[in-house]
């Protein structure tokens, strides 16, 4: 009989959580419980932003493969799910998690998907990481408006479609009643966007050009928009949208998010009677968001709950076991005791001993506690508190090697190994179990859609010695940032003109090349010729 395979995704789960047992017995026990009964390692991440990695998570594929994550895994030729699929799993999806939203794919192959989200926020996320950008090359003259349009009818028709049979198809009980309410509008309201956009697709081009992204799902279904409804929207979007800002500005370390926050004690209950029921073996993904959401005012009773943490946390301090802020901590130490309910129902089912628990998380999170680095752009922050990433599994027959760098691609290639799982011929993830890599690829295409034809691509190459930053404008690669880990592993001293440097830059930029060349040279980059200091520009 294989065993069963529980796959829990902590967004925002930072290394420093599992790295040291001590630290992590006292902050997180049930994590802590799970390496005990197997190991934990560090996971250098493809990307640094949920919609950038969760490609590479689901397809072991890079996130700027197959066109790019702006669809995420729709195009990729497998999803790790049909591999489970394929072996006799039951599979199983739950999760909160807005940016796997709806017309992505990532519930492709799953028996069964319980998910809790805002769809306003779906809407939103989807007009403005990726449609938004559509309008911008109608105005750039790079599109014509026929052009952008059926691009954007395609992809918000998708969603429309999707959203009423989502929530009428959905398991809802695990929804908060507030979240319920308002999704059940948003449906009701996108059935008449869909005709609408069927018979008057330029009334919804106007609306997008005339409106903020965030306001889209409140004019849903309306051909007109009066004067003061629109000045109304607006008003209360400014409000919200800056004091959001504002708070981010000036360090404020709490502030409302622009969607319902769903917690993981609003789904775990669910999970467990899921757990109870499901056929064996079983597969189930579970995604949890209240690390990423730690700074939420959305939900202010539990942000008030979460103080039975505070002396725990002051004594982690004291013993300097933790060096994060308390937002983010007992929001771990939260999760932890969701976790811990999981694990109680496994065992009370006499499951446990032949259930696989993988935790990890997509990225880092740097409001956690980090050094301070100035403002610097999305597509380079992929420091050591953005992108490494803690992994703890239970029932690892064999540790790790310990000699290469494990990436997100590799953190589903463990899992495949570990239940002997056969994998598609298309993924790219080397197992812990194996060699590991010399270096791992971060990249991504900045913030917004990832046009690998026209955008400035960001490529981070990471080793266990040095980490090199590189972005790709039009044809021309630029060298931007070098660390030296070894003697400076919070990444502050830029060593990107030193000349001693030179051999390690070329040796990351000719990992760079080989793993990602094909990239590369669809825009027109041949590979350097050694030494690199001549010959690639270092970018001011």
């Amino acid at each position: 009989m294989r065993r069963n395979a529980l796959f829990i995704l902590i967004d925002s789960l930072r290394n420093d959580v599992v790295s040291d047992l001590e630290s992590t017995r006292f902050m997180v026990p049930n994590l802590a419980r799970i390496a005990e009964r197997g190991f934990s390692t560090r996971v250098v991440a493809n990307a640094q932003a949920t919609q950038f990695v969760m490609p590479s998570l689901f397809s072991l594929t890079y996130p700027l493969d197959h066109g790019g994550y702006n669809n995420g895994i729709r195009e990729r030729p497998a999803s790790f799910v049909e591999c489970f699929s394929k072996a006799g799993y039951t599979t199983n999806l739950v999760g909160a998690c807005n940016a796997m939203g709806i017309s992505l794919s990532y519930d492709r192959d799953f028996d069964t998907v319980h998910t809790a989200v805002d769809y306003r926020n779906i809407l939103t996320y989807r007009i403005e990481k990726t449609l938004a950008y559509e309008l911008s090359l109608i105005d750039s003259g790079e599109k014509t408006e026929s052009e952008a349009l059926a691009v954007i009818a395609t992809e918000l028709g998708l969603i429309l479609d999707a959203i009423p049979r989502y929530v009428e198809e959905s398991d809802t009980t695990s929804w908060p009643a507030r979240l319920l309410h308002l999704n059940l509008r948003v449906a009701q309201f996108c059935k008449q966007e869909r005709l609408l956009l069927k018979t008057s697709p330029e009334i919804v081009l106007r609306k997008l050009r005339s409106l903020p992204p965030a306001l889209y799902w409140r004019c849903l279904g309306k051909p007109v928009i009066g004067p003061m409804e629109r000045f109304c929207w607006r008003v209360i979007e400014s409000v919200s949208w800056r004091f959001r800002r504002v708070a981010v500005k000036y360090g404020f370390p709490i502030f409302p998010l622009g969607h319902f926050q769903v917690l993981a004690k609003d789904l775990c209950p669910g999970i467990c009677e899921l757990l109870t029921k499901v056929r064996r073996p079983w597969f189930m993904y579970i995604h949890f968001m209240d690390a990423h959401d730690s700074a939420s005012l959305s939900r202010p009773l539990h942000l008030l709950l979460r103080l039975k943490y505070l002396p725990r946390w002051l004594r982690a301090r004291r013993n300097g076991w933790t060096n994060r802020t308390f937002l983010y901590d007992s929001a771990l130490m939260f999760t932890d005791e969701q976790v811990g309910s999981l694990i109680t129902t496994l065992e009370q089912t006499g499951q446990l001993e032949e259930t696989i628990v993988l935790v990890t998380g997509d990225h880092g999170n740097a409001s956690a506690g980090s050094p301070r680095r100035g403002k610097k752009a999305l597509g380079h922050r992929t420091h050591f508190e953005d992108i490494d990433v803690g992994l703890v599994v239970s029932h690892g027959s064999e540790r790790p090697r310990g000699a290469g760098l494990l990436d997100t691609m590799g953190v589903t290639a463990t899992l495949l190994e570990l239940l002997n799982v056969k994998p598609h011929c298309s993924f790219k993830g080397r197992s812990a179990f194996g060699p590991g890599r010399w270096a791992v690829v971060s990249e991504n295409a900045g913030r917004g859609n990832a046009d690998i034809e026209r955008r400035d691509l960001f490529f981070t190459i990471t080793s266990r010695d040095h980490k090199l930053m590189v972005t790709l404008v039009g044809s021309e690669i630029g060298v931007n940032e070098l660390y030296d880990l070894n003697v400076d592993p919070l990444e502050l001293n830029n060593r990107i003109e030193d000349p001693a440097m030179c051999g390690a830059i070329d040796d990351l930029l000719a990992t760079l090349f080989a793993e990602r060349g094909d990239l590369l040279a669809s825009r027109g980059v041949a590979a350097p010729t050694m030494p690199c200091i001549p010959k690639i520009h270092a970018a001011r």
